[in-house]
């Protein structure tokens, strides 16, 4: 019986130990290691009107010296210049790595001059804050959450949005 207590003692331990699988050691690697999906809203004036649009964006990303992320970016209401399409945002030359640690990985781009922080969110989500300039002097600053994706649902949204933007 005591064998037998012991036993349970054990399991209960295992059982109450993390099962989530660990995040890789940097926000780096887990950004090159995953595919993430970000929705998100932007308003327009086109002719006179306002057009409340949505987006969905699904996140590659290649890191190497020249090029840093794919970014894929299906526009799913009326923007009569980007209707259900997908484009290859990636951007090449002009960036530096500021920050590369377990917790954030920050690039600053030169043009256009902006700054990506990614850091990790809660639930396999990475946080990205945006830094950029304006064309008349002053500064504007975004905040997202990229959602972990998978390739079926990656490779279904490009199905979805087969047209170049």
């Amino acid at each position: 019986m005591k064998n037998f207590f012991y036993l349970f003692v054990t399991l209960l331990i295992f059982s109450c130990s993390e099962s989530d699988e660990a995040e890789p050691d940097s926000v780096k690697r887990y950004l090159i290691s995953n595919i993430f999906k970000e929705t998100g809203s932007y308003t327009i004036f086109n002719n006179n009107t306002v057009l409340d649009l949505t987006n969905t964006d699904f996140i590659d990303f290649k890191i190497t010296t020249n090029q840093f992320n794919v970014n894929y970016s299906y526009h799913d209401l009326l923007d009569p210049n980007n209707a259900n399409c997908y484009e290859d945002k990636s951007m090449g030359g002009g960036y530096t790595i500021l920050v590369d640690n377990e917790n954030a990985f920050t690039v600053q781009f030169n043009s256009p001059d902006r700054k990506y922080e990614y850091t990790y969110g809660s639930s396999g989500s990475i946080k990205l804050k945006t830094t950029g300039t304006s064309g008349f002097g002053g500064t504007w600053t975004s905040d997202s959450v990229l959602e972990l994706s998978n390739q079926e649902e990656f490779d279904t949204f490009k199905l979805r949005a087969p047209n170049k933007c």
